[in-house]
């Protein structure tokens, strides 16, 4: 039997038997970190509606000290995500409701229902 295997000019062999060489006297790389805990869910949970399998959607109320020391009262609606099986992280994807703003949204929320509702044949539930 023949070798059918190309032949390498004799440059790219001395190059193949440097990095070779390299590779065998070269240090294993190095490990890397464990991955960071994932964060604690902060505040208080009010919601959490399933996306599917991997992602849910959390609503939670929070109160954070502002820079003139005063509490800021909000509201968290964020996608959290499952990396593996018990660890969940908050994702990007999401707003923050500040308390004085709530009634205003409460209210074109409310509306955009009662809009949903009359207008959908099977209510908010024909709209998915």
């Amino acid at each position: 039997m023949s070798d059918s295997s190309p032949k390498l000019p004799a440059s790219a062999e001395a190059l193949l038997a440097m990095l070779r060489a390299r590779a065998a006297n070269s240090p294993p790389p190095p490990r890397q970190a464990p991955a960071a805990p994932p964060p604690e869910a902060k505040g208080e949970l009010l919601a959490a509606f399933a996306r599917n399998a991997r992602e849910e959607l959390r609503v939670t109320w929070d109160t954070l000290t502002g820079q003139d020391g005063q509490p800021r009262s909000f509201l968290s609606v964020r996608l959290w995500a499952q990396m593996h099986p018990g660890s969940w992280r908050p994702t990007q994807k999401g707003v923050t409701v500040r308390a004085r703003e709530l009634p205003e949204l409460l209210a074109v929320l409310a509306g955009l229902v009662t809009r949903l509702e009359a207008s959908s044949p099977g209510g908010l539930d024909g709209t998915r």
